[in-house]
């Protein structure tokens, strides 16, 4: 493995072990068996070394979300992005939670922070083949749709996908918080 990667991979998972504020650059170097002298010979600082990381997971998930068949129809298309966005939830969960305790303030950290912003225009040329305002806030609020069935229903109780719980959020988005109903859960 390159050495650059070495230090990436080797970051990424003592990320995940201690946190962001427990991680030292010596303890990389240990563990991947490299001097300090080579961590900053690829990276001026940790920070840096951080950003790199969230981007490598903003540019997965980013790659999934180009695999989608755009010959779908709307709501499969939606139900597709969800199910990107639980797996990767459940998937990335320690790491994302520990990226974004990370005291950085780049760009793409901040925008992660609120609400899948480097995606937005992604989606918006899936479902709708334009970027235009009214694509985007849409799209804005299906994200937040999906960011709350995630933090809800996923992370904060521990569950796996329920596609009877998916079905109501995707009805919401596809017909209107107005015609979910109490049928909906039965």
């Amino acid at each position: 493995m390159e050495t650059r990667n070495l230090i990436i991979e080797t970051a990424k998972e003592l990320l995940v072990e201690r946190g962001y504020h427990d991680l030292k650059v010596a303890d990389i170097c240990r563990t991947a068996g490299l001097g300090k002298g080579t961590f900053y010979y690829y990276f001026e600082h940790k920070s840096q070394l951080i950003d790199i990381i969230g981007m490598m997971l903003i540019n997965e998930i980013e790659y999934q979300i180009n695999q989608l068949d755009n010959q779908k129809i709307t709501d499969a298309m939606i139900i597709d992005l969800f199910n990107i966005f639980i797996d990767f939830s459940i998937e990335k969960r320690q790491i994302m939670n520990n990226l974004l305790a990370a005291t950085s303030e780049s760009e793409w950290m901040n925008s992660l922070r609120t609400g899948y912003k480097p995606f937005r225009k992604v989606i918006a040329l899936k479902l709708f083949n334009d970027e235009s305002a009214s694509s985007l806030f849409k799209v804005k609020y299906i994200m937040g749709i999906v960011d709350f069935y995630i933090k809800e229903e996923i992370l904060d109780n521990n569950i796996a996908k329920d596609d009877r719980i998916l079905s109501v959020y995707i009805k919401m988005i596809m017909s209107g918080i107005d015609s979910v109903s109490e049928n909906d859960f039965k």
